[in-house]
């Protein structure tokens, strides 16, 4: 799962479009941002697309994947009326231009495995973008057949061969300068496998992975070439149940041939099939990879020659708060820094919590733009308030729960609206 941005009614407003906890629903959601110049968000747009037939659905992908001008939102769902009951794809279209992409055009749901990953890219070279999706039970390739129409051209149910179970989003490249591209793939077990384009919706499988160091192989990425050294790598990224998260960086040395150029590991918590993400984030030129390490972030960068450096990161409090998506956001407050968002479970609540952070220097810290406007305001003795998030999400309007905000919740953005006075203090929490 991750979470999306993008102005897709073309308003110069940027949407944040993400699925939420289990405890909130099992919709997801678009947020709009409120000003132009800010990382504040209204109250969400929820996406229920036929409520009778959906258990749930999970934005992946946004982009125009039938090339009619049109955003579309490629999701994994499931529903209840195509035994088994576990995900498929849904593409979901905008109606015009100018509107969230809320029309369901398509959905496939021949091979319904468990919850994995998907990846859109031109694979096969032939002009048009092809939708990847790891199915535990097979690897399947979808592309358009003109507006609204969307075919399976490519599926592999041969994955136990290698015992792996692909569940991972695809790194999509070509990664040994062979003149073809190729998808790399992770899953369950220990190893990863390398298909190749050999024609026209034409693949085949070309490499194993010895076994490493690490299973749970969710989280594979795509590089840009960090260490400019002429050929792009990719990041296989997986974890254990003792909480340790293992990302490894490889490299072509052949055709067909790759090896380890660089590993790292940390310790923090499961987290599922979440994802990190590339963007630069220090605003140098260069792109940083966000590694997505369970309980918080850490930021990868190339200082050399398959040489990488830990630049910098963010943890959160131990079992308060499991992150399952990062994105890089391109500046979404437009103050020319990039933002790192977050978005997980609260352990105690059970609610979806989203933070922006932005680089400082060289180390990440959060954004700290939002202060109390008033500090004469006493805010402990307030007794007529509500208290929302960062995304316009209620938390509470209970009295008591003002002193839980400051010394229970967790390091964030909060706002407190002052029903009497129809003020609203925004404040952000750093300790």
């Amino acid at each position: 799962m991750k979470i999306l941005v993008g102005d897709t009614d073309r308003d110069s407003l940027y949407e944040m479009i993400l699925h939420q906890s289990p405890a909130m629903g099992n919709d997801f959601v678009i947020y709009e941002q409120i000003t132009p110049d800010s990382i504040l968000f209204g109250s969400p747009f929820i996406i229920v697309p036929y409520p009778e037939s959906f258990i749930f659905v999970v934005p992946w992908l946004l982009g125009d994947y039938d090339q009619d001008g049109l955003y579309d939102i490629v999701c994994a769902a499931s529903w209840t009326d195509t035994p088994p009951s576990a995900p498929g794809i849904s593409i979901f279209e905008q109606p015009d231009s100018f509107s969230y992409p809320t029309i369901e055009i398509y959905r496939d749901t021949t091979y319904s495995g468990l919850q994995a990953g998907i990846t859109g890219g031109d694979v096969d070279g032939d002009g048009i973008p092809e939708i990847l999706k790891s199915d535990a039970w097979a690897i399947l390739l979808f592309e358009t057949r003109g507006n609204d129409v969307f075919t399976r051209v490519y599926e592999d149910m041969t994955w136990n061969n290698y015992g792996i179970g692909p569940m991972s989003t695809h790194a999509i490249e070509d990664f040994d300068k062979d003149g073809k591209n190729e998808f790399v793939v992770g899953g369950l077990g220990w190893t990863f496998i390398i298909y190749e384009a050999v024609d026209n919706d034409t693949f085949q499988f070309i490499w194993e992975s010895p076994q490493v160091p690490t299973a749970n192989l969710y989280d594979v990425k795509a590089l840009p070439d960090m260490d400019k050294d002429s050929l792009p790598e990719y990041m296989v990224k997986g974890w254990t149940s003792d909480g340790w998260t293992t990302c490894l960086i490889y490299e072509a040395v052949a055709n067909d041939t790759y090896n380890i150029i660089w590993q790292t590991v940390y310790t923090g918590q499961w987290h599922g099939i979440g994802q990190s993400d590339i963007g630069d984030v220090d605003m140098d030129g260069e792109p940083e990879l966000v590694l997505n390490t369970g309980n918080g972030f850490r930021v990868l960068k190339a200082i050399g020659n398959n040489q990488f450096q830990d630049i910098g990161g963010y943890t959160v409090n131990p079992g308060f708060y499991m992150i399952s998506n990062i994105a890089v956001s391109p500046d979404i407050d437009r103050n020319g820094i990039n933002e790192i968002i977050t978005s997980g479970e609260e352990e105690i609540s059970g609610q979806e919590d989203t933070r922006f952070f932005e680089a400082i220097l060289t180390s990440v810290s959060e954004k700290v733009e939002f202060l109390i406007p008033n500090p004469d305001v006493k805010i402990l003795g307030l007794k007529n308030y509500e208290i929302y998030n960062v995304l316009g999400q209620k938390i509470s309007c209970v009295p008591t729960n003002l002193e839980y905000l400051f010394l229970k919740r967790g390091k964030g953005i909060y706002f407190i609206y002052l029903k009497d006075k129809r003020e609203t203090i925004k404040i952000i929490k750093i300790k």
